[in-house]
Protein backbone atom coordinates (compact mmCIF):
# COMPACT_ATOMS: atom_id res chain seq x y z
CA UNK A 1 0.00 0.00 0.00
CA UNK A 2 1.46 3.50 -1.18
CA UNK A 3 0.75 6.51 1.09
CA UNK A 4 -0.13 9.64 -0.35
CA UNK A 5 3.51 12.20 0.16
CA UNK A 6 0.79 15.30 1.07
CA UNK A 7 2.63 17.85 2.95
CA UNK A 8 0.65 19.76 5.96
CA UNK A 9 1.04 22.94 4.39
CA UNK A 10 -0.72 21.66 1.25
CA UNK A 11 -3.45 20.30 3.38
CA UNK A 12 -3.55 23.51 4.88
CA UNK A 13 -3.68 25.65 1.14
CA UNK A 14 -6.77 23.02 0.61
CA UNK A 15 -8.89 23.82 3.13
CA UNK A 16 -8.32 27.41 2.76
CA UNK A 17 -9.56 27.43 -1.11
CA UNK A 18 -11.89 25.21 0.15
CA UNK A 19 -13.44 27.96 2.92
CA UNK A 20 -12.94 30.35 -0.29
CA UNK A 21 -15.05 28.97 -2.23
CA UNK A 22 -18.00 28.07 0.29
CA UNK A 23 -18.05 32.01 1.82
CA UNK A 24 -18.39 32.80 -2.36
CA UNK A 25 -20.95 30.86 -2.89
CA UNK A 26 -22.85 31.62 0.32
CA UNK A 27 -22.36 34.86 -0.43
CA UNK A 28 -24.13 34.54 -3.62
CA UNK A 29 -27.01 32.32 -2.52
CA UNK A 30 -28.27 34.74 0.15
CA UNK A 31 -27.55 37.99 -2.37
CA UNK A 32 -29.99 36.27 -4.81
CA UNK A 33 -32.21 35.45 -1.76
CA UNK A 34 -32.34 38.91 -1.24
CA UNK A 35 -33.78 39.99 -4.18
CA UNK A 36 -36.57 37.75 -4.14
CA UNK A 37 -37.82 38.91 -1.39
CA UNK A 38 -40.64 41.60 -1.83
CA UNK A 39 -40.47 45.22 -0.91
CA UNK A 40 -42.55 45.66 2.28
CA UNK A 41 -44.89 48.20 0.79
CA UNK A 42 -45.21 46.30 -2.71
CA UNK A 43 -48.46 44.63 -4.42
CA UNK A 44 -48.10 41.49 -2.81
CA UNK A 45 -48.24 43.11 0.97
CA UNK A 46 -50.72 45.39 0.21
CA UNK A 47 -54.26 45.91 1.57
CA UNK A 48 -56.61 44.69 -0.89
CA UNK A 49 -60.62 44.55 -1.08
CA UNK A 50 -62.55 41.74 -3.03
CA UNK A 51 -66.00 42.00 -4.65
CA UNK A 52 -67.37 38.04 -5.09
CA UNK A 53 -70.06 37.71 -8.30
CA UNK A 54 -71.29 35.48 -10.65
CA UNK A 55 -68.16 35.63 -12.91
CA UNK A 56 -65.68 35.83 -10.61
CA UNK A 57 -63.55 37.46 -8.18
CA UNK A 58 -62.55 41.03 -8.26
CA UNK A 59 -59.42 42.45 -6.53
CA UNK A 60 -58.45 46.51 -5.43
CA UNK A 61 -55.91 47.60 -4.51
CA UNK A 62 -53.74 51.41 -4.28
CA UNK A 63 -52.28 48.91 -7.05
CA UNK A 64 -54.91 48.81 -9.34
CA UNK A 65 -57.88 46.27 -9.70
CA UNK A 66 -58.24 42.64 -11.27
CA UNK A 67 -60.67 39.88 -12.32
CA UNK A 68 -60.27 36.40 -12.02
CA UNK A 69 -63.13 34.63 -13.34
CA UNK A 70 -64.13 31.56 -11.22
CA UNK A 71 -62.81 28.68 -13.85
CA UNK A 72 -59.64 29.98 -13.70
CA UNK A 73 -59.33 28.18 -10.09
CA UNK A 74 -57.73 25.26 -9.49
CA UNK A 75 -57.50 24.87 -5.78
CA UNK A 76 -58.65 25.40 -2.77
CA UNK A 77 -57.03 24.73 0.81
CA UNK A 78 -56.88 25.86 4.34
CA UNK A 79 -53.96 26.14 6.35
CA UNK A 80 -54.87 26.91 10.19
CA UNK A 81 -57.01 30.49 9.52
CA UNK A 82 -56.31 31.06 6.27
CA UNK A 83 -58.11 30.34 3.15
CA UNK A 84 -55.75 29.85 -0.22
CA UNK A 85 -57.66 30.17 -3.48
CA UNK A 86 -54.79 28.80 -6.18
CA UNK A 87 -55.45 30.05 -9.76
CA UNK A 88 -52.31 27.86 -10.82
CA UNK A 89 -49.68 26.15 -8.74
CA UNK A 90 -48.31 29.31 -7.16
CA UNK A 91 -50.49 31.87 -7.68
CA UNK A 92 -53.04 32.46 -4.77
CA UNK A 93 -55.47 34.85 -3.30
CA UNK A 94 -54.86 34.22 0.70
CA UNK A 95 -58.16 35.13 2.28
CA UNK A 96 -58.00 35.26 6.76
CA UNK A 97 -60.48 33.85 8.55
CA UNK A 98 -61.04 37.22 10.49
CA UNK A 99 -62.37 38.53 7.38
CA UNK A 100 -65.63 36.07 7.65
CA UNK A 101 -68.03 37.10 10.96
CA UNK A 102 -68.27 33.69 11.52
CA UNK A 103 -66.88 29.77 11.02
CA UNK A 104 -70.18 29.21 9.26
CA UNK A 105 -69.75 32.13 7.13
CA UNK A 106 -66.46 31.26 5.87
CA UNK A 107 -67.85 27.67 5.22
CA UNK A 108 -70.94 29.15 2.81
CA UNK A 109 -67.31 31.21 1.07
CA UNK A 110 -66.27 27.49 0.60
CA UNK A 111 -69.28 26.14 -0.79
CA UNK A 112 -69.55 29.07 -2.79
CA UNK A 113 -66.24 29.20 -4.50
CA UNK A 114 -66.78 25.05 -5.27
CA UNK A 115 -69.95 25.92 -6.82
CA UNK A 116 -68.47 28.07 -9.12
CA UNK A 117 -65.06 26.94 -9.93
CA UNK A 118 -65.86 24.77 -12.01
CA UNK A 119 -62.17 23.20 -13.06
CA UNK A 120 -61.43 22.72 -9.23
CA UNK A 121 -58.87 20.07 -8.99
CA UNK A 122 -59.20 16.91 -6.83
CA UNK A 123 -56.39 16.83 -4.52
Amino acid sequence: MQLLNITLAQISMALLISLCLFLFIAARILQTFRCAIPDPDSLLFSEKQYYFDEQGIHETSEYGSSFIKWEKFKFIRTDGDLLYLFFDRVSTIIIPARCFVSTEESQQFVHMVKKHATNLLME
